[in-house]
């Protein structure tokens, strides 16, 4: 396998960012500095310089990173030329998600499919978009499940469904009642949103632009990682917040939820599916793409 710092090297560079490595491999920043540092001393000279938070190759760390490269594609194609040969089938499904999907659609989706084939076994791995598609990229997954929609050359995407995103509160707050609100009517409400760059947020902030407005007219006291975190910050009264109808089913039919459209017209987000182009995958992980590019989804539009 290769060489855990010789991936590190290659995630920085690609990544650009000492931190961003970190936060992807939850490593501590210090300990990613370390592991350079080591990898530098093997090869005794320097691969990176650091300056003013710009992270550039030195000739040496240009070289690496080249052979580096080659060595991971290598070593990808080994292992997928020796695990087609196996006698054994391959009932692993490799997946990785958006927590919107992973969390709230899902589980239906992978019960479904194991009535029909009932031996198989999904590994799924939820993070950010866009970590999402760089395991996608680096060949660490074999199918990607995201909010968005994305062009890229070396991959396929196939649109899988519309959902609106819709504005939830306690259910005793004092919008509650209401089916639909102006989104000029929650300016001054205290509000919850997503702190990372996520399609969801973009899809709020451009659906913000078009009535001439932004973020920062809402009333932010709270900016949290996940659709989970923050619904449970509405259960709880902090404020509102506005999030994926699939995600809060179960909290309105428990009736600790209340959700309303925008009287100005809909704000919908879009899921995908994405895999790569001549790629040889196996066949359970082609009846999966098949199974879920034609799955009857019951969400709105």
């Amino acid at each position: 396998m290769i060489d855990h710092k010789l991936k590190l090297f290659c995630l920085i560079v690609k990544t650009v960012s000492f931190s961003k490595a970190a936060e992807i491999t939850g490593l501590t920043q210090p300990g990613v500095s370390r592991k350079i540092q080591a990898l530098e001393d093997v090869y005794q000279t320097r691969l990176l310089n650091r300056q003013g938070g710009t992270v550039t190759l030195t000739e040496a760390g240009e070289k690496l990173y080249k052979y580096a490269e080659e060595i991971n594609s290598h070593y990808t194609t080994m292992s997928n030329k020796l695990r087609s040969l196996s006698s054994a089938i391959d009932n692993t499904i490799s997946i990785g998600s958006s927590h919107t999907i992973g969390n709230f659609i899902f589980p239906e989706i992978a019960l479904n499919f194991n009535k029909q084939f009932p031996d198989i076994i999904f590994d799924l791995n939820m993070n950010g978009t866009d970590e999402v598609l760089r395991d996608l990229n680096d060949r660490n997954i074999d199918i990607a499940l995201v909010n968005g929609i994305f062009k890229k050359d070396n991959l396929i995407t196939r649109n899988l469904f519309c959902d609106e995103l819709v504005l939830i509160m306690n259910s005793s707050h004092k919008l509650s009642a209401k089916k639909k609100i102006s989104i000029l009517d929650i300016m001054n409400e205290p509000f919850i949103t997503n702190n990372k760059n996520t399609s969801i947020q973009h899809a709020i902030e451009q659906y913000l632009s078009k009535k001439g407005l932004s973020m920062n007219h809402l009333n932010i006291v709270l900016k949290t990682g996940t659709t989970e975190s923050a619904k449970r910050a509405v259960e709880h009264g902090l404020g509102i917040s506005i999030v994926p109808r699939c995600s809060i089913i179960k909290e309105e039919n428990n009736g600790t939820i209340s959700s309303a459209a925008f009287k100005e017209g809909k704000l919908t987000g879009d899921y995908s599916l994405m895999y790569r182009k001549n790629r040889d995958y196996s066949s359970i992980s082609s009846k999966f793409i098949r199974f879920i590019s034609n799955y009857p989804f019951q969400l709105s539009s």
